[in-house]
This record gives C-alpha cells, structure tokens and sequence, in this order.
C-alpha cells in the first residue's frame, strides 16, 4: 500500500490493511504476507501494530506476517 503525502498520517492505511486482512480471514486464509523495504521504519512499525512479524528476507524486501488461525 501506498498514499500520496497529503494523505499520510490519517489512519487510512491501517484501515485499508485491516479491511484487507478481515476479508483473508473471511475466505478462510491462514495468514498474510507481505514484503516491506526494510529502510521504510513507519511502515514496518504500523505492520508490527497490526500484528505482523518479521518471518525473513527475499529479494533485498522484509517478509512480514500475521497469522489469522491460533
């Protein structure tokens, strides 16, 4: 995901993102991925807000999860 600079800061990304992690978890999915630039430390501390985990590195890009099944 990614705003535009008039619109950073205003919850609109957490919003998207747990919409997004909400409809996973309706069609059954056991976890989201996603893959962060590790220099871009706003982004990786509102993944890690929403639940995310570092899982590793591929292609030079932080791998993040969160797991929806216990």
């Amino acid at each position: 995901l990614a705003t535009q600079a008039h619109g950073r800061r205003k919850g609109t990304v957490q919003r998207l993102l747990e919409r997004a992690i909400s409809f996973a978890r309706e069609k059954g999915s056991n976890y989201v991925n996603l893959f962060v630039d590790p220099t871009n430390t706003r982004a990786i501390a509102l993944y890690r807000r929403v639940g995310f985990i570092e899982v590793g590195e591929k292609d030079q890009m932080l791998d993040m999860r969160i797991n929806l099944r216990s």
